[in-house]
C-alpha cells in the first residue's frame, strides 16, 4: 500500500462526472484527495533531494581547449 495505509487508486479515479451513488462519489473525491497528497509528498521530496544534490555543486566553467 502505497498511500500509507490506504488501498492504492483505482479506475474510479479517472471518472470525473458527478455519480448519482452517494457511495461512488464519496470514493471518487477521496481517492483524488490522497492522490493530490502523494502527488504534494512527491513533490516536496524531489525539491528535498534537489537541494541537497545542490549544496555539494559549485559553479564551474571551462574554455576551448583546457
Amino acid at each position: 500500500m502505497a498511500l500509507y495505509g490506504h488501498h492504492p487508486l483505482s479506475i474510479t479515479s479517472s471518472l470525473r462526472e458527478n455519480s448519482k451513488v452517494q457511495e461512488v462519489e464519496y470514493h471518487i473525491k477521496n481517492q483524488q484527495f490522497f492522490f493530490k497528497i502523494l502527488k504534494d509528498n512527491l513533490t516536496l521530496a524531489h525539491n528535498h533531494m534537489k537541494q541537497h544534490a545542490d549544496q555539494h555543486r559549485s559553479e564551474r566553467s571551462f574554455d576551448v581547449g583546457n
